[in-house]
């Protein structure tokens, strides 16, 4: 089960860090890309530089072995962020620019995102309670944690690539009124 945890932490670790340094090295494309969220236009220089940090720091906490637990937090709480924010876009229609890894992964956010986003909260979830809180001593902990990270890697996995698929029944759906 150790390692599963290694993998799940190292590739939270990786991609947090990437997207916060992307953030930082190009805050024009970042800072673009919250100027098109309604609810971020005022400040969103403080606001982009913000968020890369925090980015940046939930990388180093969870890389950290004394508090990775606040990392986890962290990330539980980025990844709440983008599934809101991309559940919004979705059911919005709009075309709001992701910036998420810099200025060359500017794509629009979409259920790409959205399943990258519940992806990071089951793994962040699972890190958070199922490894901190004693489930690996248990006989059922290396079977739970086999089950997070291969429902995690085939939920985001495959529903990113097929994204476009999934979102076609709903193109003519209004969810406005909703």
């Amino acid at each position: 089960m150790e390692l599963y945890v290694e993998v799940l932490r190292v590739a939270l670790a990786v991609s947090f860090f990437w997207s916060g340094s992307a953030k930082l090295g190009s805050p024009g494309a970042a800072r673009r890309a919250m100027d098109e969220v309604p609810f971020v236009r005022k400040g969103t220089r403080l606001a982009t530089y913000s968020l890369a940090t925090f980015e940046v720091a939930a990388a180093v906490l969870i890389a950290s072995p004394l508090v990775p637990a606040l990392g986890y937090i962290a990330t539980l709480l980025l990844a709440t962020g983008i599934v809101v924010v991309s559940t919004w876009v979705i059911v919005t229609r709009r075309n709001i620019s992701c910036g998420c890894f810099g200025s060359r992964q500017s794509k629009p956010l979409g259920w790409k995102n959205l399943f990258f986003g519940l992806g990071i909260v089951f793994a962040s979830l699972f890190l958070l309670f199922g490894h901190g809180w004693g489930w690996s001593s248990s006989g059922t902990g290396d079977e739970l944690a086999r089950l997070v990270v291969m429902a995690t890697a085939a939920l985001v996995g495959t529903m990113a690539r097929h994204a476009d698929l999934i979102s076609r029944p709903w193109q003519n759906f209004n969810l406005r009124g909703v």
